[in-house]
């Protein structure tokens, strides 16, 4: 233990405080009010620097119990010396921040305290494996409320919910979003509006193993987190029922009955923070600006979209796997570009399905039961949903 306190920290002591300073000075930024790109970017710079001199400092003093209190003062001050758009940097901190203070206490304490600490940490991480593993289908109550109210936070910060880290299940639906972007009138009071979707192929099948591909397709698997029985009022339902009404009224699906299964309202984590992130980055894309590089974005609608897995009896009526009926889409609101914050959140379609179906043509009267799109297209029209909702825009052509 004397060998822990009095170990000399000389030139990585300096090092440290040097970049605590550092990330101090990119909060302090923040707090005069100081903004615009350079400054984000002064900000950013700042913090790096100072994370690595930290971190450069902690590894060669690595028994230092104050270099353990330096380091948990920067994690925690990262947070706010980085720009508010890398939000995912928020939960980085946090997790530093963790780390840094645990390894404190680990490093101050004797050796058979330290060594207790460590077992409690690993059974607690292997705990939460274990809950990831017994989680899905029917779950027992000890690892629903264990996963829920101990566990998620850690296990999605570590993305340690995936099923295919611990065995193989079933494979689920895919998910897309797609974002519909919509642009302020221009010099000339001409409004447009542009699609964007996310992933897609092959644009974003950029390696020879499609990694780039995935990683993106695992970022939609944020936004499938929704509440398993939310709150579904007869006034809800009502509203949806009416918005179906009309010649261009958004339908409702047939197949997902009763109607509260066309409803999934997303987690509090997803709404608040996930969602917002995404629209930030989509309004911030270069290639999604204007094309006259002035007018900017009024708004974004979202939409998650499922893509199901046939079944067979689908198959044999002839739908083919990317049949535009094989998208489920869920509305999921109309943000700020500049916030990420919902514009209506009294919209009576926020968290419905929003399906695009196959209906009976009328001008043909009564249609077979045995005739279907694929064999008698002209027996049916297509029904899109998600163009009427945006007011007649093919999301087809999207980028």
């Amino acid at each position: 233990m004397n060998s822990i306190h009095s170990q000399p920290v000389g030139i990585f002591g300096r090092v440290a405080l040097g970049g605590l300073a550092a990330i101090l000075l990119a909060a302090l930024l923040e707090v005069v009010g100081l903004t615009g790109d350079a400054i984000s970017a002064v900000r950013v710079i700042l913090v790096f620097l100072g994370a690595l001199a930290v971190g450069v400092a902690l590894w060669k003093r690595a028994t230092y119990v104050r270099m353990y209190i330096l380091a948990t003062v920067a994690a925690f001050l990262m947070r706010f010396g980085l720009p508010a758009s890398w939000d995912s940097f928020t939960i980085l901190s946090g997790m530093l921040t963790i780390a840094a203070a645990i390894g404190g206490v680990l490093v101050a304490l004797p050796d058979g305290y330290r060594k207790a600490v460590a077992s409690l940490i690993l059974l607690f991480h292997f705990g939460g494996i274990l809950s990831a593993v017994t989680g899905p289908m029917t779950p027992p109550w000890v690892s629903t409320a264990a996963g829920i109210l101990v566990y998620r936070p850690y296990l999605q910060c570590l993305y340690l919910t995936n099923a295919y880290h611990f065995y193989s299940p079933e494979p689920g639906p895919a998910s897309q979003v797609w974002f519909f972007i919509k642009y302020q009138p221009d010099a000339n009071g001409v409004a447009s509006a542009m699609w964007y979707k996310f992933p897609r192929r092959p644009q974003d099948m950029t390696d020879p193993l499609m990694l780039s591909y995935y990683r993106r397709l695992s970022l939609t698997m944020r936004l499938e987190d929704y509440v398993p029985n939310p709150i579904i009022t007869e006034q809800m339902k009502k509203a949806r029922v009416l918005a179906a009404q009309g010649e261009n009224g958004i339908p409702l699906h047939f197949e997902y009955m009763p109607l509260e299964r066309q409803f999934r309202m997303p987690t509090d984590a997803t709404r608040d923070m996930v969602l917002p992130s995404f629209v930030r980055h989509v309004a911030r894309r270069p290639d999604l600006q204007h094309p006259d590089g002035k007018t900017k974005i009024e708004s974004i609608k979202v939409y998650r979209v499922e893509h199901r897995i046939l079944v067979p009896t689908l198959l044999e009526v002839g739908m083919r796997p990317y049949d535009p009926t094989t998208y489920l889409p869920y509305y999921l609101g109309e943000f700020n570009p500049e916030t990420g914050d919902l514009l209506d959140p009294g919209d009576p379609l926020l968290y419905w399905m929003v399906p695009i179906i196959y209906a009976p043509n009328p001008a043909k009267g009564d249609i077979p039961p045995w005739h279907t799109p694929r064999k008698n297209p002209d027996d049916f029209i297509l029904i899109d949903g998600v163009r009427r909702h945006t007011g007649g825009s093919d999301h087809t052509l999207a980028k």
